[in-house]
């Protein structure tokens, strides 16, 4: 009986060694040309409008909600997202609708923090 076990136990080890070789070793490259698409009118539809601007002056932010994501979507009202941008980084005029006008502020540099944790099981 012992020995049944083992032989088992061998085939099943083989049997997963040899699965886990053929999803290492084989590649996934898709075939195909893939989707097509026009990059020009891409950038065009989902680029963001420089002049359409929101300000928060209680928190100097500028922003923009509601953008679209993706080049078609089937609920805007869910494939949309918001930009928040510091207003020290803007310079900011604004429009007569109440909206501003923004270019980068070269005087201040993005900081970016990075911090690593340690974990332990």
């Amino acid at each position: 009986m012992q020995k049944i076990h083992k032989i088992l136990a061998i085939i099943v080890i083989s049997i997963m060694v040899l699965a886990g070789a053929f999803v290492l070793f084989t590649k996934n490259t898709p075939s195909g040309n893939g989707p097509s698409y026009n990059a020009t009118a891409l950038n065009q539809k989902l680029s963001i409008n420089m002049n359409n601007w929101s300000y928060d002056s209680e928190n100097d932010i500028y922003y923009q909600i509601g953008l679209v994501y993706c080049m078609n979507p089937k609920d805007p009202k869910y494939e949309s997202c918001g930009i928040y941008v510091p207003g020290k980084y803007f310079n900011a005029t604004k429009n007569p609708n109440g909206t501003c006008t923004c270019t980068a502020n070269d005087s201040n540099k993005i900081q970016i923090r990075i911090s690593f944790f340690n974990f332990y099981y």
